[in-house]
């Protein structure tokens, strides 16, 4: 299941499996099919459209980490 993120009134998308994240749900779902369909591999042709990953704390909570700076409103 693609996860949603609001950051900053801007909405995110990342795969559930490998946590990479996206402006856009077809390529998070794209993405989490990739990811069931081969465990532990990447596609160059669905995470270059990544903006970023999910880091999971020990404590539950996550963050996003985002590979450049975004000029949110």
């Amino acid at each position: 299941m693609v996860n949603k993120h609001i950051v900053a009134n801007e909405v995110f998308y990342s795969c559930e499996i490998c946590g990479l994240v996206y402006n856009s749900m077809e390529y998070a779902k794209r993405c989490e099919e990739y990811c069931k369909q081969h465990p532990g591999t990447c596609s160059l042709e669905i995470s270059k459209y990544a903006v970023g990953y999910v880091v999971r704390e020990n404590n539950g909570l996550s963050k996003i980490v985002f590979y450049k700076l975004f000029s949110f409103k």
